[in-house]
């Protein structure tokens, strides 16, 4: 939805009504090393450092300099802490996953991904 209006110097103004963001969590604007694997766009199994550049409890954003296909199943593997009054450990867990959006900035390619399950 948009409307047109006129400045005092007669210059058309277009503005866009933006929706409200959808998101059902909050993101985190976290920054790690991940490793993400999948199928290229040439149908090529790749497995690749990627950046996270926020996340949330649904998915993430990533930057990438991987061509892959929107709606692509991939696998991310992010290292996730556990705390225990016994010890810390860091573990790698495998997320199954879908590009749900993608973005081109600059040489890099940003993705939206959302998580097949929710983290908790």
């Amino acid at each position: 939805m948009s409307s047109t209006t006129l400045s005092s110097d007669n210059q058309k103004t277009v503005r866009t009504r933006v929706p409200a963001d959808q998101r059902k969590w909050k993101r985190l604007p976290v920054s790690f090393p991940l490793f993400v694997s999948g199928t290229d766009e040439r149908g090529k199994a790749f497995n690749i450092l990627a950046i996270a550049l926020n996340v949330s409890a649904g998915g993430l954003c990533l930057a990438i300099d991987h061509r892959i296909r929107p709606i692509s199943p991939i696998l991310v593997k992010m290292p996730l802490g556990n705390i225990s009054k016994e010890k810390v450990t860091s573990d790698i867990h495998e997320l199954h996953s879908v590009i749900v959006r993608t973005e081109h900035r600059e040489r890099r390619r940003l993705l939206g991904v959302k998580f097949n399950q929710v983290l908790c």
